[in-house]
């Protein structure tokens, strides 16, 4: 296909297109990258491709530059002229593969020139010139810019390389190519290995010589082998043009100085760091889309901002709610239809709340139709508050003095229907509140998950309920989650209780529009019918085809897993089955099929990827959190800092312990700093993401 021909395509069909042909991409909101680590999550994998376009069918295609190709972005109104004040001087550039960007300027793509590395640059070659090299990436035809203007693949010309003149000038006039094969060695090695390399003539040994004495203290501390790091240092010397006689010698006792010399303090944190686990955003695997929920939340979110999956996880707990404790699966023990969830967004505009308001629309029945089961707007704040919303009827012997007898008394009537949905969109404010002494609420909604009888023992009045079904869904940000939840709380069972979904804003939409109401209607009627075959069950069983595939994936659903994330989701059967049977109950069917327990599966596995991606893979403990907290307000602090943060109410041991395991899932790095000429060196710690923000911030997008 040539080029041109993908104008024509809509951005799924063209990111198929270009991940076929080899060509890396990912999707963009504009130009903003839709996951999470931004142009280093490119892919030419199919499958992933597939699974972004579906999770973002408008989304834009970006693609990384500095692989294959270099880009001059030439934007308006300055580029155009400064260009052509290049080429009036220089020479013309060759025709190239060139593509119109939806602001009107354009993009001249170039082969990388061998052993040189062309970085990100803005206007330093003239004025609207940009390059986009290594660090950065390019949006591609046919994606759509916020002037609603396409972007164009122009004419049908091959990739060609770039003139020597135009190379020369983006790297500097005089310039050492650096191999490009410094890529890769050992991270911890390249900044010496270009410093070599760059050494100017007269201070040439000397750089060599300092540069191989740092390295020879890497090698004794284990960050590589001299055999793995060798050729490196022998290609960087060979460049600074000294004879190989010379700088061979120079290497050798540098290295081995360096080895006799190995570094303390820092060194020895640094042998303890392990490789960081990051997570990518999840992906959605549409088979949780099943049936009525899907078809609902695909005509619920065609005009709306809000996350399908948020409203999939509101739809399923409200429509569990409201079927009641009639329909249940004998699995060890009844389990209703009953699930939890926590819709957490990385910001407050991931649009969680809009998530409720196409379910509040669904569930308008008249009170002939369907009696609805209460619901709650929160906020979560004591167990005892809940229970009081599904109370008992209560009594009391009261005596009649004046004729001496007795007789029990109805107080409180109570509650009759036990259905409660609650959606608080304020999670934080509850994990505040279940941390404060006597509060009962995290034991409560455990006590509630199980769905027993409850009994608080509370001092004052004495209320309890009775077959209890109530279904909770909250919202919070990942900012909010990392500042309130403890490790108790993960580890006593209440965050398992909860399904964790990651939700976010998946499209713009600025002028969203209400929904059809004659469809609205139809889905509203539809829902009734599956309501009302819904309460005439009560034992739904696995056919038998379901029953074999549930005995052979049993045992992986029931493993214990480890650290923070495995206690989240320690009850992986328990939640499997109780999403089958909402997917049974979908279906008006009094079987749970094979069907259904590949949706709850799908659903489950979104949840597990979620509880990676939000909680990561280390555990850590409320010394560790405050520590993380007290470098978020300022950039570094040293040892005496850290201990006012703890009013020095701690041990040393302590406090070394939460550093070391910091520094070894490299969520803080640690620096020694000189304090004076004579001074003993501090140790300076700071955040692990400030100090990556600051490496990478050549990671800049196209205009």
């Amino acid at each position: 296909m040539n080029l041109t021909d993908i104008n024509e395509l809509d951005t799924f069909k063209a990111a198929l297109e270009y991940a076929s042909s080899g060509i890396p991409v990912f999707p963009c909101r504009e130009k903003r990258p839709l996951t999470s680590h931004g142009f280093k999550d490119a892919s030419t994998n199919l499958d992933q491709v597939k699974a972004w376009w579906q999770q973002f069918p408008d989304a834009n295609i970006g693609s990384p530059t500095g692989l294959n190709s270099f880009v001059l972005d030439v934007d308006l109104p300055d580029g155009p002229a400064s260009l052509a004040d290049l080429e009036k001087a220089n020479g013309s550039l060759p025709e190239t593969l060139e593509q119109i960007t939806g602001s009107g300027g354009k993009h001249l793509f170039f082969k990388l020139p061998q052993d040189i590395k062309i970085k990100n640059t803005a206007g330093k070659i003239g004025k609207g010139l940009d390059i986009r090299g290594s660090g950065g990436y390019v949006i591609l035809p046919p994606s759509l810019h916020p002037s609603q203007q396409k972007y164009q693949w122009q004419g049908n010309a091959t990739l060609q390389e770039a003139p020597a003149w135009l190379v020369e000038k983006i790297i500097g006039k005089g310039s050492k190519y650096l191999p490009d094969s410094f890529d890769n060695a050992p991270a911890s090695a390249r900044s010496h290995l270009k410093t070599i390399a760059s050494a100017k003539e007269g201070q040439r040994n000397d750089t060599l010589n300092a540069s191989c004495f740092s390295l020879g203290q890497l090698i004794a501390q284990g960050d590589f082998t001299k055999k793995e790091i060798i050729k490196y240092i022998y290609a960087a010397a060979e460049a600074t043009g000294l004879p190989t006689a010379e700088y061979f010698k120079t290497i050798q006792n540098g290295i081995e100085a360096g080895k006799d010399s190995p570094k303390s303090g820092v060194a020895a944190l640094k042998r303890s760091l392990k490789e960081l686990n990051v997570f990518p955003w999840p992906i959605v695997d549409r088979a949780m889309f099943y049936g009525f929920a899907g078809e609902f939340v695909e005509f619920a979110t065609e005009y709306s901002e809000a996350d399908p999956i948020a409203v999939l996880a509101t739809f399923l707990s409200r429509f569990g709610v409201e079927a009641g404790r009639s329909p249940f699966v004998l699995a060890g023990e009844q389990q209703h239809a009953r699930v939890n969830a926590v819709l957490v967004g990385q910001s407050s505009k991931a649009r969680k709340g809009t998530s409720f308001m196409p379910i509040r629309e669904l569930f308008k029945f008249s009170e002939d139709e369907w009696k609805l089961s209460h619901v709650s707007h929160g906020p979560l704040s004591s167990g005892e508050g809940l229970i009081f919303a599904v109370r008992d009827e209560r009594t009391e012997y009261i005596v009649d003095r004046q004729k001496g007898s007795g007789k029990d008394v109805t107080v409180d009537l109570g509650i009759k229907d036990k259905r409660l949905f609650v959606l608080d969109q304020e999670f934080a404010g509850a994990l505040s509140c279940s941390k404060r002494d006597g509060n009962t609420l995290s034991s409560i909604i455990r006590a509630l998950f199980d769905g027993h009888k409850v009994e608080p023992l509370t001092k004052t009045s004495k209320i309890t309920a009775t077959d209890p079904h109530v279904a909770i869904v909250t919202h919070i940000t990942t900012h909010e989650l990392s500042s309130k939840m403890d490790t108790v709380e993960a580890f006593n069972g209440f965050a398992n209780r909860f399904l964790w979904l990651c939700v976010r804003r998946p499209k713009l939409v600025a002028f969203p529009t209400a929904l059809d109401e004659k469809k609205l209607q139809s889905f509203r009627m539809r829902l009734l019918d599956i309501l009302k075959s819904s309460v005439e069950y009560n034992e739904i069983c696995f056919d038998p085809e379901a029953r074999t595939f549930w005995a052979d994936i049993y045992p992986s659903l029931s493993q214990d897993r480890p650290g923070l994330p495995g206690a989240i989701m320690n009850r992986a059967e328990t939640n499997t089955i109780r999403l089958a049977l909402l997917y049974a109950l979908l279906d008006s069917s009094s079987e749970i099929t094979i069907t259904h327990l590949k949706s709850a599966l799908a659903f489950w596995d979104y949840c597990e990827q979620s509880t990676h991606f939000i909680f990561g893979e280390v555990e850590f403990d409320s010394t560790e959190r405050r520590i993380i907290e007290a470098l978020r307000e300022v950039d570094e602090m040293d040892t005496r800092a850290l201990y006012d943060v703890f009013s020095r109410n701690i041990t040393k041991r302590r406090l070394e312990n939460a550093l070391s395991s910091l520094i070894a899932s490299s969520r803080i790095v640690v620096e020694k700093r000189k304090t004076g000429i004579r001074g003993r060196p501090k140790n300076i710690f700071s955040l692990y993401e400030k100090n990556e923000l600051n490496e990478n911030k050549s990671d800049v997008p196209d205009e």
